[in-house]
């Protein structure tokens, strides 16, 4: 075998490695982490006393939940919270009159899929549970919660509704909560956790507008997925690259030595990427922010 074959090899087994460090992709289970994925995945029905929101039940807010990487599968009710830290803002924003609910995608990047593959799939079903509320619920308007890819999700979510191609016109975009958002920056104008400048690791979103002023990014500051100068040269560097590469595909268009060098840091920086919260919980601040704003004037189109 030569030595670039041998290379490539070595550094798909480094990398599938660093990403299973926290366990297998699924709803259920442990500490599940990912370069750009969210990890501890919250089991559901297990340490959390999550409720279900009635089915058809309508509010004059709605919470969209989307969980982040490894939080989730397609065919979970849409009426039961889950995923790590947007099943708890969920499950509490309901006991404040807020009905809630959650998409369900395959969130398995880096594995089955690829980032970019997984993102697109759940930014889809997002649009699409989204569209469904709002034909059931034609007088509400609509907050969203997110985690890791959760967020990016919903990043470019916001960017559609500011530019008349969402699934919602602005006037129905109550506000938003994003946690650890690869895309956080500036145009998002309430910060919590303990970064309040910066960006993620995938570069500032363009394109919020005047809705800006209704979303939170919270990130912790030794979070490398929302803060890319957590995260060392090397991992940025190759962090572009690693959307369109997974399990399935080989990993292909890494550099294989990149990768091998990199992979020890990847899996301190996937693991700090969850346990920073469980140490400076974002909760409250997600679940304040949401009902600050849930009142709030209608934004014009």
């Amino acid at each position: 075998m030569g030595i670039k074959k041998f290379a490539a090899k070595l550094a798909a087994v480094a990398l599938t490695g660093v990403l299973a460090l926290g366990g297998a992709a699924t709803i259920g289970g442990g500490a599940n982490n990912s370069l750009l994925a969210s990890a501890d995945a919250a089991p559901v029905g297990s340490g959390f006393a999550f409720t279900p929101t009635a089915q058809g039940a309508c509010t004059s807010t709605m919470v969209i939940a989307i969980p982040g990487g490894g939080n989730t599968v397609d065919g979970v009710p849409d009426s039961l919270p889950h995923g790590f830290l947007v099943g708890q803002v969920a499950n509490q924003l309901s006991g404040h009159g807020i009905a809630q609910r959650t998409v369900s995608y395959r969130a398995t990047p880096f594995f089955t899929l690829s980032y970019d593959q997984s993102m697109r799939l759940g930014y889809q079903k997002a649009r699409q549970l989204i569209a469904q509320t709002v034909a059931h619920c034609p007088n509400a308007k609509f907050a969203l919660v997110g985690f890791s890819e959760g967020s990016d999700i919903a990043s470019h979510i916001i960017a559609d509704i500011n530019a008349g191609r969402g699934p919602i016109p602005a006037k129905r975009f109550a506000t938003a909560a994003l946690i650890a958002n690869p895309h956080n920056g500036p145009e998002s104008k309430h910060k919590g956790g303990t970064l309040r400048d910066g960006e993620g690791i995938l570069g500032a979103m363009r394109g919020y507008g005047k809705l800006g002023d209704r979303v939170l990014d919270i990130c912790n500051i030794d979070d490398f997925v929302c803060n890319r100068y957590a995260a060392t040269p090397g991992t940025r560097a190759i962090a572009k690259n690693v959307l369109h590469a997974s399990a399935a595909n080989g990993f292909a268009g890494l550099n294989p030595m990149q990768v091998v060098g990199e992979a020890p840091r990847i899996a301190m920086g996937t693991r700090q990427h969850t346990k920073t919260y469980q140490f400076i919980s974002p909760i409250p601040h997600a679940v304040g922010h949401v009902l600050a704003h849930r009142d709030l004037p209608k934004a014009e189109d």
